[in-house]
């Protein structure tokens, strides 16, 4: 790591400028907070260098700068410290160095501690200023035992999250910011910025954050608890795997959608789901049949009637019209009835037992329209098929002669 810079102090400071040290704050999810000392400090333009071993083995976040006592030497009492950083930049395994990521421009820094101002330099570049009091107060600290004098400013105070009304409701009104752990289980603040009645994966209690911003708001090691997951839309490109391979990750399990769905199709509760949808069917053939059964043991009676009726003047016409009314009848008693079931099964479902216990993904109420619709449609065409054949058949058998076997009911 090297930091080109301009020193020079006043007061006491200048003369006790050799017992300080120019100190870098570094990051790392895995390592946590850590100080690279840069060397003693010179006054004028100087190159400091400091070694990132041990703290960044897999990359890290430079997370501010500051001015610290030297090991085993006492911090000035009066004065302070200026310095301009004009370049940061670390050396790449190749040999090559690459400048830091980190704007060195005052509106993209902020100062965390009183003592310490921030400012553009005239004649370019950042400039710090940090008071003997600072310089006192962290004596002795190291690792992540103290916070950096100066930091890059690349995250809000409040960051704005997509939060589910469930979060919301027990942590703040509606709209208002509120405290939740962040990814190393330190406090952040969030703002909602928009609702959602939950989120994938994580249910009803979940809020969603930038990931950018959100690493870099933590100052201790991530979390172990925590998973990385990236989730891949239907729009992702073939090679996306592969992709995330060549920038540096390196997924454990690849999941897909389709994969989860068919394992949920094999659980018990879609068998069942699936056995009740045969009862269903197998319960709607055996009402089909037994309706035509009815219908076949009673036809001759009723042949009877309707010849009876034309007999005594009646038309033909007329009476094939009652026919299709009352075919027109059955269906639409099918129908209210398909229309009642519906109904019904949306009140039920979401009052069953089962159902209104807390899950972690959030359950959906809705009926399969498309199932529903196919069967009804099966219902009402097998109903109206059967009152047709059998209206059908009575006009057919409607003849004189059965009037000749009528039974006679006149009392004699």
């Amino acid at each position: 790591m090297q930091v080109s810079a301009r020193v020079s102090a006043t007061g006491q400071t200048a003369a006790r400028l050799p017992d300080l040290d120019l100190s870098m704050w570094v990051f790392s999810p895995r390592g946590g907070s850590g100080i690279v000392d840069l060397g003693r400090l010179h006054a004028g333009t100087f190159t400091y260098h400091g070694s990132l071993s041990g703290l960044c083995s897999s990359g890290c976040r430079m997370s501010g700068l500051g001015v610290l006592p030297a090991s085993g030497r006492a911090a000035p009492s009066s004065g302070a410290v200026r310095l301009v950083v004009t370049r940061i930049a670390s050396r790449l395994s190749d040999g090559a160095l690459r400048a830091a990521s980190a704007h060195l421009s005052a509106p993209l820094w902020r100062s965390e501690e009183p003592g310490v101002s921030v400012d553009s330099s005239t004649g370019g570049g950042l400039s710090l200023s940090v008071s003997a009091a600072v310089m006192a107060g962290e004596a002795g600290g190291s690792g992540s035992t103290i916070g950096p004098m100066a930091a890059p400013d690349d995250a809000p105070a409040t960051l704005p999250a997509v939060v589910t009304r469930e979060l919301a409701s027990v942590n703040a009104a509606s709209g208002s910011s509120f405290s939740t752990s962040g990814l190393d289980g330190n406090s952040i603040t969030v703002h909602p910025v928009a609702f959602a009645s939950a989120l994938p994966r994580l249910g009803a209690d979940a809020a969603l954050l930038d990931l950018d911003l959100l690493s870099n708001t933590q100052t201790a090691p991530t979390d172990p608890g925590l998973t990385d997951e990236v989730w891949l839309g239907p729009r992702a490109p073939r090679d996306a795997v592969s992709r995330l391979r060549a920038a540096g990750l390196s997924p454990t399990t690849i999941e897909r959608s389709s994969t989860v769905f068919n394992r949920l199709q094999h659980s018990g509760p879609a068998l069942a789901d699936d056995f009740l949808l045969v009862a269903t069917l197998a319960a709607l053939l055996v009402a089909a049949v037994s309706t035509l059964s009815s219908f076949g043991a009673t036809t001759r009676e009723r042949a009877t009637e309707l010849t009876s009726l034309e007999v005594a003047g009646v038309p033909r016409s007329t009476l094939v019209a009652s026919l299709v009314i009352e075919s027109a009848i059955l269906v639409l008693t099918a129908l209210c009835g398909a229309g009642a079931g519906v109904i019904a099964a949306l009140l039920a479902i979401p009052a069953l037992p089962e159902l209104t216990s807390r899950t972690l993904a959030p359950l959906r109420y809705t009926l399969p329209g498309s199932t529903i619709a196919a069967v009804a449609v099966a219902v009402l065409l097998l109903v109206a098929l059967a009152a047709a054949a059998v209206a059908v058949v009575l006009v057919r058998r409607m003849t004189p002669i059965l009037l000749r076997t009528a039974p006679d009911d006149v009392a004699g």
